[in-house]
């Protein structure tokens, strides 16, 4: 009888073992083996095309949760048809909206990276107030702070509508900030109908005098990119804030002078084994119980993501700290460029404390897909990455986390030095 309720015990501990091992299987799933290259070049393309689709589709926690598997397949077999009439670039483009299909920031086709592509002399970057050139080829210094208005005479509102079609985003905020990756492909703008040529194109700007300028860009390969000479280069600031400071560290922290206010720059989700977290949080708790500083501005603006539980030994502790988790004691800055994990330590604060939000909205939703593994495509070699999980983080469903006190970047604070949104959780009073 003993004997008979040992194995009875065996059998429901093998039976759960396998139960378990058959739930994670679905989270196990890895992308297909790569096809044998196809003799054409249009056969190459071909199998990429289908290997994309197969996958993302197989492999992505829920591909059409937002989206239509007809006007997919769809896509899929117009891009397919068209293969022999399209170049190269063009097909990477529509490679690129297969993989934005979803609504998913997290997935996509990367090919902004593509060694292959031609690129302009030209870095831009997004503030609240458009696009502005932030570093120009030597001897074309006169181009720095100019605004973009137009490419081949399409407005930067039509250009950022057509591009949306190939950038994964879940809003427009992620499109925005995206969008200087794209416009220096002019291979990619004639793909999506915004330059006429697929080397060159006229950008139309305006200058910081005010004057409107129009300047023939040129693609060249990567590795003949000019030297570059930045805004702040030709127009250096003494005293920088600190947000534009150390961006090279994971984390750091600062009290800011003749305040009892500790500014925390949190730049990515990642542990520094050099310099770990929670050792630093220690410091910033200590600094609170001890009574030195009764504010903390924690900094998520230049984050994209990587582990959310990196920055828990200081975010979960804060709770409990009377003296700091206040009306006014936490302020968490957010941008368009806080993204995935750095979004979800932004929702953390405000849920856990009584933390006020500044700055502008991020980048994707409070509810979204994330957990990101990659595959590479057969032939052109192009990364792929995909979600795994989906992550319900907010009570609603809205497009993105938006702050409880807006601070626009305008570029011309970003050219004097100014951090208006620091400026805002470092003066704040009722």
């Amino acid at each position: 009888m003993n004997g008979r309720r040992r194995v009875n015990r065996r059998h429901r501990f093998v039976f759960g073992s396998l139960v378990t091992l058959l739930s994670l299987l679905p989270a196990c799933k890895s992308p297909s083996p790569h096809p044998k290259p196809a003799a054409t070049r249009d056969g190459r393309w071909r199998q990429d095309v289908e290997y994309l689709c197969d996958n993302l589709t197989r492999l992505h926690k829920d591909f059409f949760r937002y989206s239509s598997r007809e006007g997919f397949e769809a896509a899929r077999r117009r891009l397919l048809a068209r293969i022999p009439e399209l170049s190269d670039a063009q097909i990477m483009v529509e490679l690129a909206a297969l993989g934005a299909w979803p609504g998913d920031a997290h997935t996509g086709v990367v090919i902004t990276a593509d060694k292959r592509l031609l690129r302009v002399p030209l870095a831009t970057n997004e503030f609240s107030d458009g696009w502005f050139i932030v570093a120009a080829p030597e001897g074309h210094e006169d181009w720095l702070g100019a605004k973009l208005v137009a490419i081949d005479d399409h407005s930067m509102d039509e250009v950022l509508q057509r591009l949306a079609r190939i950038i994964s985003h879940e809003n427009m905020y992620w499109v925005r900030y995206r969008l200087p990756r794209y416009v220096r492909l002019p291979e990619v703008l004639h793909a999506v109908g915004v330059a006429r040529r697929p080397d060159s194109f006229r950008l139309r700007v305006r200058l910081a005098d005010g004057a409107s300028r129009e300047i023939e860009m040129r693609g060249v390969a990567r590795d003949e990119l000019p030297q570059f000479v930045t805004y702040h280069d030709a127009h250096p600031i003494d005293d920088l804030p600190p947000s534009r400071k150390n961006r090279d560290q994971n984390y750091w922290y600062e009290v800011l002078p003749g305040t009892k206010t500790v500014y925390f720059a949190h730049n990515r989700c990642v542990e520094n084994p050099e310099k770990p977290f929670a050792p630093l949080a220690r410091e910033v708790l200590d600094l609170i119980d001890d009574g030195k500083v009764d504010r903390l501005i924690f900094d998520l603006r230049y984050n994209g993501g990587g582990g959310e539980v990196v920055a828990w030994p200081l975010l979960r502790h804060l709770a409990e700290r009377e003296s700091i988790n206040r009306r006014g004691g936490i302020f968490c800055l957010i941008g368009p460029h806080t993204f995935s994990s750095a979004k979800a330590n932004a929702i953390s604060l405000k849920k856990w404390t009584h933390a006020i939000t500044v700055g502008r909205p991020i980048g994707n939703k409070p509810n979204s897909f994330g957990e990101v593994r990659t595959f590479r495509l057969p032939n052109s070699e192009l990364l792929v990455r995909y979600s795994t999980k989906y992550f319900r983080r907010w009570d609603t469903d809205v497009d993105s986390l938006y702050p409880d006190i807006e601070a626009p970047d305008t570029f011309a604070d970003w050219a004097a030095g100014r951090d208006r949104a620091l400026e805002i959780a470092r003066d704040w009073s009722e």
